[in-house]
């Protein structure tokens, strides 16, 4: 789904009582429309309970030309969804709650396209 960019922090205490997500890598590709600078994201995944604490990427570096972000991670077992922080100027921000999936395990796969239009693709990946 979208979601307007908010200036919202990842929690510090895990409150969905299930397990921190794992796996996050972010990568650069070409066709995006993300402007050059530095990025970090950060993932937590959601329970009917709460919203577990978050796992951080390393920075990526845009520059030259826009590009776009590839996230993938691990899926978090009973999960209902995921939360996606970017850092921009050293503050958390809110930028996408993406639906879990309710088949097979696998990775999430995410397109950075800007702050208010995440296009979720592929869900679940091939095992």
């Amino acid at each position: 789904g979208s979601l307007k960019t908010r200036n919202v922090s990842p929690p510090i205490v895990n409150t969905a009582g299930i397990l921190n997500p794992t796996g996050l890598v972010s990568s650069l590709t070409e066709g995006g429309t993300l402007p050059v600078g530095s990025y970090q994201y950060e993932i937590t995944a959601l329970s009917a309970a709460g919203e577990t604490t978050s796992l951080l990427s390393g920075a990526i570096n845009v520059v030259g030309t826009t590009k776009r972000v590839n996230l993938t991670w691990n899926v978090t077992v009973d999960a209902t969804g995921y939360r996606v922080y970017r850092h921009v100027s050293g503050i958390a921000k809110l930028i996408a709650e993406i639906q879990a999936p309710t088949s097979r395990p696998g990775s999430i796969y995410v397109q950075k396209y800007d702050e208010s239009n995440f296009l979720l693709l592929g869900i679940p990946t091939v095992l």
